[in-house]
């Protein structure tokens, strides 16, 4: 087991930590967002300016990664997500009002330094245990980021509720130094990597020519911008409806912990179904939440929805990650799935814009109702590239 190594369980525990103040930080900012503007598009917009830098850097952050030690790689990349929320915190929270345009900056900001953790992490989990143990690590990494998604939403709300927004801020960049001593400390023994003598581009260019990879692309991207319209448009339901930020908080704990369950069951199901037959039943499921949970936000249903919506979501991902990396050999595996994870994360970006655009020109409502038609139309997509 992986929790035999002492090294290992250091990076594990200040991973939990990690993830609970960023699903603090991205909870927080949400629902800041509808505090001080009542644009339905710059609340939609938070998601895109969380997930548009993991497009927008992720394949030259695992470049990088290769370069360097990942020690001192990981380390920069943690200070700069401490230093931001620091001068976000001193500058806007402290002395000056709180815009919507700078709060989508201090988002990009911060999580330009985040994408760049994690395929070092990735990698630095990996050479952290023996060869046989990397699977067991693999799962306990994938539920420690579910774990930190089911308890920095309900922290953030309280958090909110009690003391304010900054406060949240201020214990993500604590959250974030236990991290940093670890990957200190690692720096003393890691051994310096080899040079690599292919360009960045060269080292992509040959996986994205493979067909098989293309209808990857192309799943990946239907798919993650047509759930994308539920979470980028929960603030905006659940703000109109009169909820408070720690009922907020208590929501998105809830998908934390649905995405937990839906881990833990995930594995069975794939062992009696055919891959396209669970894509098929969750985004058959997607779409019916985001149909019904308009009528019915005001009610208890809304707790029901959204651990529904958790509860599918590991299904989805694991299956399309499970593809990634059937398709390829080992020698290219981290450059595939760093490629389905820009386009996972700009799909979203780009559907936080679109679906928020939507509800602010006309409603809610008819936006996620939109979004239903297209999970539908999306089905039938991937009936036919999802083999």
């Amino acid at each position: 087991m992986p929790l035999r190594h002492c090294f290992y369980r250091k990076l594990l525990f200040s991973n939990i930590l990690m993830h609970i103040g960023m699903w603090m930080t991205t909870t927080a900012a949400a629902w800041h967002m509808t505090k001080i503007t009542d644009s339905d598009l710059l609340v939609g917009l938070t998601q895109t300016f969380s997930t548009l830098p993991v497009f927008c850097l992720s394949l030259l952050a695992g470049y990088f990664a290769d370069s360097y030690r990942k020690s001192s790689y990981l380390l920069s990349a943690i200070l700069g997500c401490i230093a931001t929320v620091v001068v976000y915190i001193a500058t806007y929270l402290l002395f000056f009002p709180v815009a919507p345009v700078n709060l989508l900056f201090f988002l990009f900001i911060f999580n330009c330094f985040s994408a760049m953790i994690w395929p070092a992490w990735q990698a630095a989990v990996s050479t952290s245990i023996p060869r046989e143990d990397i699977k067991n690590a693999a799962l306990l990494n994938g539920l420690s980021f579910n774990m930190g998604r089911s308890l920095g939403p309900g922290f953030a709300g309280i958090v909110m509720s009690v003391f304010g927004v900054k406060f949240v801020f201020a214990i993500n960049a604590i959250l974030l130094l236990p991290l940093a001593v670890v990957l200190f400390k690692w720096r003393s023994y890691e051994p310096s990597p080899g040079i690599s003598r292919e360009g960045f581009v060269k080292s992509y260019i040959d996986v994205v020519r493979s067909g098989e990879v293309q209808s990857l692309i192309v799943v990946t991207v239907i798919t993650f911008f047509s759930i994308s319209g539920f979470w980028s448009l929960l603030p905006v339901l659940m703000s109109q409806s009169g909820f408070q930020a720690r009922d907020y908080g208590s929501i998105m704990a809830l998908a934390g912990g649905g995405a937990v369950l839906g881990a833990l069951v995930a594995p069975p199901l794939r062992d009696k179904m055919t891959g396209k037959s669970l894509m098929a039943l969750s985004m058959l499921g997607f779409s019916l939440i985001s149909l019904v949970t308009p009528y019915f936000v005001g009610s208890y249903w809304i707790y029901v929805a959204v651990t529904l919506f958790g509860i599918l979501t590991p299904w989805h991902i694991a299956t399309i990650n499970a593809k990634a990396q059937i398709i390829s050999n080992f020698s290219l595996r981290a450059k595939v799935l760093a490629i389905n994870l820009v386009s996972m994360y700009g799909a979203m970006a780009l559907g936080g814009a679109i679906w928020g655009g939507i509800s602010q020109s006309f409603t809610p409502l008819i936006s996620l109702t939109a979004c239903s038609f297209f999970l539908i139309i999306s089905s039938f997509v991937v009936n036919r590239f999802f083999n």
